[in-house]
């Protein structure tokens, strides 16, 4: 009996844990001088704990203030217990909790001598560990240099390049402009904390108690770094921002990573140490309300965590953009500062990763500037016309990943049953007295508030503040006033802005939501609402729900390509629509400006395809299918025709699989195409 009723509890406690998952998660917290400032009575923010900077890693210097914070994830905190290993000789002890919410709380420590120091942290049957080491800073021309300097590891040289590694130097010889002063200097130096003693710049400065050590000059011009070089060379070998900034002091590297004795860590908060001062700079403030900085979605695997991993994203790009990862990313990161901006290299424009991108139907973007970064995963991840006869010969109604902003942008690898549709130059268009960067113009517009904790623009990406506002602001230097909110704003053709057809002008927004009705509307559907795809279902159908789902996942409701939003949308409404014979006048009363054989769709087909023809003239126009040896096979077209577009339907079922072509004859036009029958 008491077995039962012990595997009966036992059984209990699985299912329970199993059914609310939970997970007890203890890391160094980062401190930005923002944080700092915040931490005050008051202010909504207040702990009554952040009196330091800290840059949340694992491995810092002595003497260092380190918050640790522990935190449940889809639980609360009844009964934390916290432990600290100390190395030999420390003195140094937890402090006590301090509640930052239900689910979360901090305790502090300062390691007061070089070692490895192991916090834990557990309640109940959960728990976790982590481990930190304290040393000194070394500078990087003494150390860092000696192992990655070569061409194995050759990261000195790329970042020797970089902003970073000349900042102080720049701001002595009066390159960054005459505000520069003593005060800047604590964020362009190695290990500067005027409470720890570590080797750090500070500690090699006659105002903290060296003495003959470095004092800032009073007059800023050319020469003064190499003087300062000549005068102090130890504070100077920890001067700009180097390895040990972002990475820890070096002491207790010498090739050793065991123990956090050299770390990398992707989140911002070694950024935010300087990044984050309320004051220059606010970028991190500004990423965490961005979708980056928690994502719906994140992944180790080798294809979804390209995108939805930040160290995904990187080792991607370091591989030369394979298809997917050559194994599983360690373990599950944000879209932080250093996924976007390699600190080691200054080889693109703003330490960019990437400045190219391809989108998967092969196509090359060769515009867009800075926003070609964004389009590296703000792609639609589907081949087309493929996808859309793979989703069909499934039963799925046909769609694009979660982000087709890119083929939105440029209107490549889109489905436009090869017409030649309008299309807005957002992918091209420059700001003023600026440069063409697409997504980046818009999702990071620079306004007047953008100085201090904006929620909108800049490194939020957003378009929508906190308080659910449009940053119509970021329209104004194109589009001057565009009213309050983006809805407001009328896309017109030919002075005509009633797209949809309801017999009222109202914001394009409006209207694209219209001509989505319409499109919804005249698409099959099952009982639940959802498209109804079966063995019936025909491409031009299929390509309709596909340019649907398009519309829909781009999320802008046509802001991001007006002409080409509105122009797709009325063609599929078209489309699916259907037409009575098998061959119709697509563009009735309207002249092509051109001759012109469309490759048929679907290819490969079984047994029924498509061929669209534009004839610029009227004519005789003859177009004859043909096998692998040449034989005349059917006559789809001979006869006299006005000039305009056409699509004539092919049904191979008495055919035999294979290659076979179609030729067009109009006047002196005559055109050729493969196509391939796969039963």
């Amino acid at each position: 009996m008491y077995k039962k009723l012990l595997l009966t509890v036992i059984f209990v406690l699985v299912s329970a844990v199993l059914a609310f998952p939970q997970d007890l998660v203890l890391e160094p917290h980062g401190v930005s001088p923002a944080e700092v400032k915040r931490d005050t009575l008051g202010h909504p923010d207040y702990l009554g704990i952040k009196d330091r900077i800290a840059t949340g890693l694992a491995n810092v210097g002595v003497e260092t203030k380190v918050y640790l914070m522990a935190t449940f994830e889809d639980s609360m905190i009844s009964g934390l217990s916290w432990s600290l290993e100390v190395p030999g000789g420390s003195e140094a002890s937890l402090s006590e909790p301090t509640s930052v919410d239900s689910a979360s709380e901090i305790k502090t420590f300062v390691p007061d001598v070089a070692g490895t120091y192991t916090a834990i942290a557990s309640e109940g049957m959960y728990a976790d560990t982590v481990v930190l080491n304290a040393g000194t800073f070394l500078g990087v021309e003494n150390n860092c240099k000696n192992c990655h300097g070569g061409a194995v590891t050759d990261h000195y040289d790329p970042w020797s390049g970089t902003g970073h590694a000349a900042f102080l130097d720049n701001g002595l010889d009066g390159l960054n402009g005459s505000y520069y002063n003593e005060g800047c200097i604590s964020c362009h130096t190695v290990g500067f904390d005027t409470l720890a003693t570590n080797d750090g710049f500070d500690d090699y400065m006659e105002r903290y108690g060296a003495e003959g050590g470095f004092v800032f000059p009073d007059s800023l011009f050319v020469g003064i770094a190499d003087s300062m070089y000549e005068t102090y060379p130890e504070a100077m070998g920890r001067a700009n921002i180097q390895c040990e900034s972002c990475h820890g002091p070096g002491s207790g590297h010498n090739g050793q990573t065991a123990d956090s004795k050299m770390v990398v860590d992707l989140r911002s908060d070694a950024c935010a140490a300087c990044h984050d001062d309320d004051h220059y700079h606010v970028y991190p403030t500004q990423w965490e309300v961005s979708g980056h900085a928690d994502l719906y979605y994140q992944s180790t695997s080798t294809s979804c965590g390209v995108c939805h991993n930040g160290k995904g994203f990187i080792q991607w790009v370091d591989a030369g953009k394979p298809e997917e990862l050559a194994k599983a990313v360690d373990a599950k990161y944000n879209i932080t500062c250093a996924t976007c901006h390699d600190p080691h290299d200054a080889t693109n424009v703003n330490q960019l990763r990437t400045v190219g991108a391809t989108l998967p139907s092969g196509d090359v973007i060769n515009e867009g500037g800075k926003g070609k970064l964004c389009m590296n995963c703000h792609n639609s991840r589907r081949e087309l016309p493929d996808r859309i006869i793979s989703d069909l010969a499934r039963d799925r109604d046909p769609g694009p990943h979660h982000g087709p902003q890119a083929e939105m942008l440029t209107t490549l690898n889109t489905w436009t049953w090869d017409e030649d549709l309008p299309t807005s130059p957002h992918l091209i268009a420059a700001v003023p007295g600026g440069e063409a960067n697409s997504c980046v113009n818009c999702h990071m517009y620079e306004g007047e508030e953008s100085g201090h904790e904006v929620t909108a623009g800049m490194h939020s990406f957003s378009m929508v503040n906190q308080e659910g506002e449009d940053n119509v602001e970021a329209c104004s230097d194109c589009h001057g006033n565009v009213g309050e909110s983006f809805d407001e704003k009328k896309y017109y053709i030919d002075g005509n802005a009633d797209h949809d057809g309801d017999g009222v002008e109202e914001g394009l927004q409006h209207e694209v939501e219209g001509l989505l009705d319409t499109l919804y509307s005249v698409l099959p559907q099952d009982d639940e609402g959802d498209f109804l795809v079966d063995s019936t279902t025909s491409f031009d159908v299929g390509a309709a729900m596909y340019n649907y789902n398009m519309v829909e996942e781009d999320r802008s409701l046509g802001i991001h390509n007006p002409a080409f939003t509105v122009s797709i949308l009325q063609l599929s409404i078209d489309k699916a629509r259907g037409v009575a014979s098998a061959i119709e006048n697509l563009d009735e009363g309207v002249a092509p400006h051109s001759y012109k054989l469309s490759q048929n769709y679907p290819n490969p087909f079984n047994p029924v395809t498509l061929i669209e023809f534009s004839i610029k003239e009227a004519g005789n126009v003859k177009l004859v299918i043909y096998d692998i040896l040449g034989r005349e096979v059917s006559i789809l077209v001979n006869e006299e025709m006005a000039a305009g577009s056409y699509q004539a339907q092919f049904d191979g079922a008495n055919l035999a699989s294979g290659i076979y072509f179609y030729r067009i004859e109009s006047g002196k036009f005559t055109a050729l195409k493969k196509m391939m029958l796969l039963k």
